[in-house]
């Protein structure tokens, strides 16, 4: 799966950027290379059985146009309706724009963002309409047009796809229809940015590299990547910059968009083995019951061998299933303001246990051992570029190795540096 994942991207990347939306399916690529059906929502499953009795009858492109139509006519109003937001006049302008989407980890990224830049910046919302419309609104006639454009590059990428993608047109078709619409109106709110003569615009930054960010890039708009979270093989639209959480998506974003200046924005210092004497602390994860069970076997070791466990749930997920846990495996949940990483510096855990989330790669940079309990073949780790399996030890292959941890700090620092090391000193 990996392989055929980033030849597909690498094939899908050369694309011209205008084009390279209409194509950017991370979930359907993924699906392809797992030899699986991609999963759609209702509306999805509706909009592809349309497309289908469209395209028997060259209709497909009509169809892609009223569905973008309808959907951007309900952008063009909750441009209006949302949360008073007032319009602000044009000495007001920021110089820079961060976009996010309402991401756990935005706020830190939104501060880190503001305390690497001097000035104001505009934090907008990519959902709601409204956030943008206070430093311009998108007309009717601007809207088609840009719909317009829209449809034009997505025709154009459908008739290139490569050949091992054509079984897949009408699904690339129905991601055209979810997504053309948010394409139109960002791009149409970029030409009101671009022709602003008194705005002097720096960049736009994105935490999603999404359909907004190709909309923005089709503008030619100066525009970077502030990556949130760990990534899979993507198809990316051409960032001028990219603020990369890990050497190894770096070289991955140098590979893709070689004329990229490329950066790390997480950079923390490297706690002594010698005060890892905490807890082992629980990063938990967004997802459903039966996969979160995954990691009952080393709640168990912990409880056997007397060692605290700190869990720290995640921001969206239902507190239920910790709290049936907690006198069971004697956990400590915690909902702490601060970050991930500030949450190490205080607890000073030995080891940081979690499935495949950023906090792995984030301990593993501060000196703690990370842990994941994913299976051999689980999707998620084979589709990521980060080696998750290099830089981290694994319940239960490792259980022996993690107890011994517990204790040898000689033995930490060894494995530490192993989990650390490039990949060709990894393989020496």
């Amino acid at each position: 799966m990996p392989g055929l994942l980033k030849t597909l991207v690498f094939k899908l990347q050369q694309m011209p950027n205008e084009c390279r939306w209409a194509c950017a399916d991370d979930a359907l690529l993924k699906s392809i290379a797992k030899g699986q059906p991609v999963q759609r929502g209702s509306n999805g499953r509706r909009l592809s059985g349309l497309t289908r009795a469209a395209s028997r009858v060259g209709l497909e492109w009509q169809l892609l146009w009223l569905v973008g139509f309808v959907e951007l006519v309900g952008l063009l109003r909750r441009q209006r309706n949302g949360a008073g937001l007032a319009r602000r006049e044009s000495a007001a302008l920021p110089a820079r724009f961060f976009i996010g989407f309402g991401a756990g980890s935005e706020e830190q990224l939104f501060s880190r963002y503001c305390a690497g830049h001097g000035g104001p910046v505009a934090r907008l919302d990519q959902t709601n309409p409204a956030s943008f419309a206070q430093f311009g609104r998108v007309g009717l006639v601007q809207g088609l047009h840009s719909l317009a454009f829209a449809c034009s590059a997505a025709r154009r990428a459908i008739a290139a796809l490569p050949a091992e993608l054509v079984p897949w047109r009408n699904d690339f078709l129905v991601h055209i229809g979810i997504g053309i619409a948010h394409f139109a109106y960002m791009r149409a709110w970029c030409c009101l940015l671009r022709n602003n003569k008194a705005l002097q615009l720096q960049e736009l930054a994105f935490a999603a590299a999404d359909t907004n960010a190709f909309a923005a890039a089709a503008m030619k708009l100066p525009i970077a990547y502030l990556q949130h979270g760990l990534i899979f093989h993507l198809v990316l639209p051409d960032f001028a910059r990219i603020e990369a959480l890990t050497k190894d998506e770096a070289d991955y974003f140098k590979r893709a968009l070689p004329q990229a200046a490329i950066s790390f924005s997480r950079q923390y210092p490297v706690l002594p083995v010698s005060q890892l004497k905490g807890p082992v602390l629980l990063a938990s994860i967004y997802f459903e019951e039966a996969y979160l069970q995954l990691v009952l076997p080393l709640l168990q070791w912990a409880r056997d061998n007397g060692i605290p466990v700190v869990v720290r749930p995640h921001p969206r997920e239902k507190p239920g299933f910790w709290s049936t846990l907690k006198d069971q495996y004697g956990l400590t949940i915690e909902s702490p303001a601060d970050g991930f990483p500030e949450t190490i510096a205080r607890l000073r855990p030995r080891l940081v246990v979690s499935w495949f989330s950023t906090v792995l790669a984030d301990s593993l940079q501060q000196g703690v051992i990370p842990v994941s309990v994913c299976a051999d073949d689980d999707p998620a780790v084979a589709a990521m570029v980060y080696p998750l399996f290099k830089r981290c030890l694994r319940w239960s292959h490792d259980a022996v190795l993690i107890d011994r941890l517990m204790k040898d700090d000689e033995l930490y620092s060894t494995v530490l540096a192993r989990l650390s090391a490039s990949p060709g000193e990894q393989c020496q």
